[in-house]
C-alpha cells in the first residue's frame, strides 16, 4: 500500500506491487497538482436510474476513454506537444505533433491500465450540469465529501486500486506551467533531442515523465469546460481482475465499475429544474426511508426555466 500525506492537496492511496521509479512518481503528482476543495458537500447530476443506483449504495465509474468530453486526452497531448515544441529547439519542428485520435495511454504509457472516474461538483444547482448530466429533469445528489473520500478509499484498499481525487485544471497558465516543468525537467540533461521521434522514444522509458502525463491528462480539460467546476475521483487499476459492466448514454455503450458501499453519505438530493411532478418528492422521500438514509435534504432547484 502506498499512502501520501494530505496537505491540503490531491491525495492517492493503493494497493500494488509497483517499481520504486512509479511509487515516486506517483507521490509527487499527488503532493503538488492542485490544492483539495473545502466544500464539506460535493454533488452528482444524474438521471432517475442513476439516483436510484445511488440510493441503493452504488456507485458506477465510467471507464476514462468515455468521458463526456471524448477529447480531454488528446487536449493534454496536444498542449504538451506544443510546449514541448515552443521549449525545445529542433530542426523540424514542424513534425513534433501527436497523431490525431491517440490518447496519453496509447503513446506514452507502455502499461496496461485500467482507468475510471466519478465527475462531481461543488456547485449544487448548475444551469450547466443540469443539462449536461440531467436533461434539467433528473436529480443532482450530495454527498458528504470527506466521508465519501473515505468509502472510495477502503474500496481502494481492499481491492488493489490506485485511488487519485481533486479539482479539475481549467487554467490554461496553469495547464502551461505544470507541463512545462515536466518537459524542462526532462530534458536539462540532454543535448541529443532532434525531433518528437526521439523524445517520445525516451518518455517511454522514463517512467516518471510518462506517469505524470498520463495522470495530468486526468485532471487537466479545456478552458471552456470551466463551468462545470468538475471534481473527479479517479480509481486506476494495473490488471483486468475485477468486473466491468456496460451501460448506455446517448446511443453510445460506456463501460464503467459498480462501486458497493455499505452506506453512502448522502446528505441532499436536488430535483431538476424541469420536473414539476408534485409527487417527485415524495416519491424520493419515500425511497430514502425504503433504503436506510435518513437526514436527507430535498430541495427544488431555484434554476428558473422558461419552458
Amino acid at each position: 500500500m502506498i499512502e501520501t500525506e494530505q496537505k491540503g492537496k490531491m491525495n492517492v492511496i493503493g494497493d500494488w506491487d509497483m517499481s520504486e521509479k512509479i511509487y515516486e512518481a506517483l507521490t509527487h503528482f499527488a503532493s503538488e497538482l492542485i490544492p483539495q476543495s473545502t466544500s464539506e458537500t460535493i454533488y452528482h447530476y444524474t438521471s432517475i436510474d442513476g439516483l436510484l443506483g445511488i440510493v441503493q449504495n452504488k456507485l458506477w465509474l465510467s471507464n476514462s476513454e468515455f468521458l463526456n468530453d471524448s477529447a480531454e486526452l488528446i487536449y493534454t497531448s496536444d498542449l504538451f506537444s506544443q510546449l514541448f515544441r515552443d521549449t525545445v529547439l529542433v530542426p523540424d519542428k514542424e513534425q513534433i505533433s501527436i497523431p490525431p485520435g491517440s490518447s496519453m495511454k496509447d503513446i506514452l504509457w507502455h502499461q496496461q491500465l485500467e482507468i475510471f472516474a466519478l465527475s462531481l461538483t461543488e456547485n449544487s444547482d448548475s444551469i450547466t450540469l443540469w443539462n449536461n448530466y440531467a436533461n434539467y429533469e433528473g436529480y443532482n445528489l450530495g454527498f458528504k465529501r470527506a466521508e465519501l473520500i473515505e468509502c472510495l478509499r477502503n474500496y481502494a484498499i481492499q481491492n488493489g486500486f490506485l485511488l487519485f481525487y481533486g479539482k479539475i485544471i481549467y487554467d490554461l497558465e496553469q495547464q502551461k506551467k505544470l507541463l512545462t516543468r515536466l518537459i524542462e525537467r526532462y530534458i536539462s540533461n540532454k543535448t541529443d533531442i532532434e525531433n518528437i521521434s526521439d523524445f517520445l522514444a525516451g518518455v517511454i522509458n522514463h517512467v516518471d515523465l510518462s506517469v505524470q502525463l498520463n495522470l495530468y491528462s486526468l485532471f487537466f480539460k479545456h478552458p471552456s469546460f470551466s463551468p462545470e467546476e468538475e471534481y473527479r475521483i479517479v480509481l486506476i487499476k494495473s490488471n483486468h481482475s475485477f468486473d466491468v459492466s456496460f451501460r448506455h448514454r446517448l446511443g453510445i455503450i460506456i463501460p464503467y465499475i459498480e462501486v458497493g458501499i455499505d452506506q453512502i453519505p448522502i446528505t441532499e438530493i436536488n430535483i431538476g429544474p424541469k420536473n414539476n411532478i408534485d409527487i417527485a418528492k415524495l416519491g424520493v422521500e419515500r425511497f430514502l426511508s425504503h433504503s436506510g438514509h435518513t437526514n436527507v435534504k430535498i430541495h427544488k432547484s431555484a434554476v428558473p426555466l422558461r419552458y
